[in-house]
């Protein structure tokens, strides 16, 4: 008896398969996925391509169709399933697919370490920074700054000393007096943001910046150095500092 309707189901994350490794480099951990029993994803994804309905235009009931169920779990394997068989996609998986697209290939830059970044390797791990204020550890009152305003400090100071050779001495003894309150570390002109601590890129909404992300604003960089300015365990760290110097 030949049956005028067929289905058959496949579930692709046990016939197909997914593998992924992870690899270290000096960019970060980066993780690759790819299919394990290829030949059987070649056979299903041309079924699918195929697929077709057979009709008589003079008798209906001669009509023969082959359906498929495809069942996939894997985001990787999905996703790429549904391109490779020209799935018809909803228009909010299109946004997504949109989305997405945009997290893997905008670069941005981070307030926290100046450093360029996608949304997509955004790891815990890849950013090092300071969370810290800035403290003159030669001043008497240990005045506070943020870190571009004593970067800038020391900039012009630098300039005094190459138009004022007779200056050049008293400013080299100050070159290290800035202070990260944080861990200590002496800021240092041309050292770039590194520092002791490590996290993920980024600062509140400071994903949404202007030429695709690789210009940060006066206004970002001041919210990150005030949010750092204003960190209560730092404060009681340099209300301490602050004590101790009080007797010297």
């Amino acid at each position: 008896m030949e049956y005028k309707r067929s289905m058959i189901v496949y579930d692709l994350d046990s016939l197909v398969g997914v593998n992924q490794s992870e690899s270290e480099s000096s960019m970060g951990t980066s993780t690759s996925t790819s299919i394990v029993n290829q030949s059987i994803y070649i056979y299903v994804t041309s079924r699918f391509r195929e697929a077709a309905i057979e009709a008589s235009c003079t008798d209906k009931r001669q009509k023969n169709e082959r359906w498929a169920i495809a069942v996939v779990r894997d985001p990787f394997l999905l996703k790429k399933f549904t391109t490779d068989v020209d799935f018809t996609f909803t228009n909010e998986q299109i946004e997504q697919d949109e989305e997405e697209h945009r997290r893997s290939t905008i670069t941005l830059v981070c307030v926290k370490c100046r450093d360029l970044y996608v949304e997509s390797d955004n790891k815990m791990g890849s950013c090092n920074y300071h969370d810290g204020f800035v403290y003159d550890n030669l001043a008497r009152d240990l005045k506070k700054y943020k870190p571009s305003r004593a970067i800038e400090e020391l900039n012009r100071e630098e300039f005094i000393s190459y138009t004022n050779p007779k200056k050049k001495e008293e400013i080299e003894k100050g070159k290290t007096r800035f202070k990260y309150i944080c861990c200590y570390a002496t800021v240092q002109v041309g050292a770039g943001f590194n520092g002791c601590k490590k996290g993920k890129h980024g600062f509140g909404n400071s994903r949404k910046k202007n030429f695709a992300g690789q210009i940060l604003d006066k206004q970002m960089i001041d919210k990150w150095e005030t949010a750092c300015d204003e960190n209560p365990e730092y404060n009681q760290q340099y209300a301490d500092l602050f004590d101790s110097r009080k007797n010297i």
